[in-house]
């Protein structure tokens, strides 16, 4: 079921992993019944790209044997790797030209998608921070979309190595990679390979075990993290029913609780802007008559890339909390995208309401688009509505993800399995904190979630750890069906922006700054086009996150 007003967005795979992981993820979405990321002629908004052609050509064929969803001008390969190097993948390869550079042809391709699309929100980039292809040109490829649709989301999914080592190199690729997501992602949502195999393995009793990975594949794992994807990614479909009696009012208050972030945010801010001031400017700024001063004034609210977390203070101004550019070449910047663009991702942020009524159908009964629902959840907009609720200022970007689907068992029963798989506490035995979360129930087929509602809010703030700051800090989706497996399956995905981040740079800076001060490996950098500076940068933007998270949750 496509519904009318569903997102446009792009898939970008990148690399090895990345192909790897999006191959199970189209796979995965082509069985639902729901196709977001489809055209209308059906083929996928998917760009495919790796320096080799060995995962792409495997991909392609499979596909071209079953459901013909790939686009064959998608799919981008080179003829030499990148050696696991994070500066041959950002930098390429000496002697490339316009025609044989991956950048340029990737964005080439990304650019005719974005062109098919009737109103393009954003993109999202699939990726390993270990490869040179995944990290380097991963990175290179999100500050290139960056600069390119200033007004569009962009959304990494990045895939973290194994802790015992899988290369010598990737605690350097993981080092930069991290730290240029932070400067020109809005949103990371980062798998570790040690926490998948962990929940695998708590949900398959191999735990005991001596060797608990020794049955789970590689294909497993790509299989989870597609199916945790599409658990945030998917369309939620028909409206659940209106809560009933006394969980009414609460159910309502809670899927709010992301606007009511939003509204505590600016109130805190040292400013006399208020929001019904800027909802003004910004709907005056989509009137066709507009001028360059209304397009300069659109854009310093959607500018080019997010602040660094070391840029952001409690005294800027309220349009602090999205990005910002002094860029005065506005209007050129918004020539070179569709015109539905910015009044699209203006709709996806929840800064003004739609122009225009529009319906569509919901089961059997007739709803208007911007007509108060029976539970404010999303519909087609999930990957860009997930940041309101889990990513809302800019220098605490980076959130897990964790799913779990089972048949005929209750939804607390549910929810206590999902707890039981994540790893919540660091190597000293203390708890990590949340800042904040959003909760998607999928497989509510007689609306039974918004009964047991409380008892699981109840769990999950005991279970994870929320900070005091925040009196909203689970925001939940409800789906009365389930893409990701059987049909009368129930699913729980899991969003958190949480401390464990900390714990994650804070390894990478400490074995990556080993290695620097030793100066393991720097040649391999510096003669593909790397600096010693790239490298202090690097740790220097890290800390600034690290530190960030520390004071959020004191």
């Amino acid at each position: 079921c496509n519904l009318p007003f569903s997102m446009s967005s792009i898939v970008l795979l990148v690399g090895q992993c990345g192909n790897q992981v999006g191959h199970e993820l189209m796979r995965l979405i082509d069985k639902s019944d729901a196709h977001p990321l489809s055209h209308r002629d059906g083929k996928l908004r998917c760009v495919c790209v790796d320096s080799e052609s060995k995962v792409i050509g495997h991909n392609y064929r499979e596909d071209s044997r079953s459901s013909k969803l790939y686009r064959e001008g998608n799919m981008i390969s080179g003829l030499r790797g990148r050696g696991n190097n994070w500066a041959l993948g950002y930098h390429g390869l000496s002697g490339e030209t316009e025609d044989t550079s991956l950048l340029h042809r990737a964005m080439e391709i990304v650019r005719k998608e974005v062109e098919r699309c009737d109103n393009y929100a954003g993109t999202m980039v699939v990726h390993s921070l270990t490869g040179g292809t995944g990290s380097g040109l991963g990175s290179r490829l999100i500050e290139t979309l960056r600069d390119a649709y200033p007004l569009a989301h962009v959304m990494s999914v990045s895939v973290l190595p194994h802790s015992a080592g899988d290369s010598p190199l990737q605690h350097y690729n993981s080092l930069l990679s991290l730290s240029s997501l932070q400067c020109h992602a809005d949103a990371v949502l980062l798998f570790s390979n040690d926490d998948i195999l962990h929940h695998m393995a708590a949900h398959s009793g191999l735990l005991t075990r001596q060797n608990p990975s020794g049955s789970i594949s590689l294909k497993d794992m790509n299989q989870y993290i597609s199916m945790s994807l599409a658990g945030v990614l998917q369309p939620l479909g028909s409206k659940p029913k209106r809560l009933k009696g006394k969980l009414k009012e609460r159910g309502a208050k809670e899927t709010i609780g992301s606007k009511k972030r939003n509204e505590i945010f600016y109130k805190s801010t040292e400013t006399s802007y208020k929001m019904d001031t800027i909802t003004k400017q910004l709907s005056f700024s989509l009137n066709e008559s507009q001028d360059e001063s209304e397009v300069t004034r659109h854009r310093a609210v959607f500018g080019s890339s997010p602040g660094s977390a070391s840029s952001m203070s409690s005294n800027d101004s309220i349009f602090s909390s999205y990005s910002y550019s002094s860029d005065t070449d506005s209007l050129t910047d918004m020539s070179r995208q569709p015109r539905s663009t910015a009044s699209a991702l203006l709709r996806y942020r929840g800064i003004v309401n739609p122009l225009e009524k529009r319906t569509f159908e919901s089961g059997d009964s007739r709803q208007t688009e911007n007509s108060p629902p029976a539970v404010d959840v999303p519909s087609g907009n999930e990957p860009w509505e997930m940041f309101r609720s889990i990513c809302a200022e800019p220098s605490k970007k980076f959130a897990t993800v964790h799913h779990i689907a089972k048949s005929k068992v209750s939804w607390q029963s549910l929810t206590q399995s999902l707890i039981h798989s994540i790893r919540r506490y660091d190597r000293n035995g203390l708890q990590f904190s949340t800042l904040a979360s959003l909760l998607v129930a999928r497989g509510d087929h007689d609306g039974s979630f918004a009964e047991v509602w409380p008892k699981i809010e109840d769990k999950l703030k005991t279970s994870l750890g929320f900070v005091d700051w925040n009196p909203f800090p689970i925001d939940f989706w409800i789906s009365r069906y389930n893409p990701v497996g059987p049909k009368d399956s129930q699913s729980l995905t899991l969003c958190l922006n949480s401390t464990k981040i900390v714990e994650t740079l804070e390894d990478v800076m400490r074995k990556a700054r080993a290695m620097y001060g030793a100066g393991a490996y720097l040649h391999w950098f510096t003669k593909h086009g790397c600096s010693k500076n790239d490298f202090l940068d690097a740790f220097e933007t890290l800390e600034s996150v690290v530190e960030e998270y520390k004071l959020g949750v004191r």
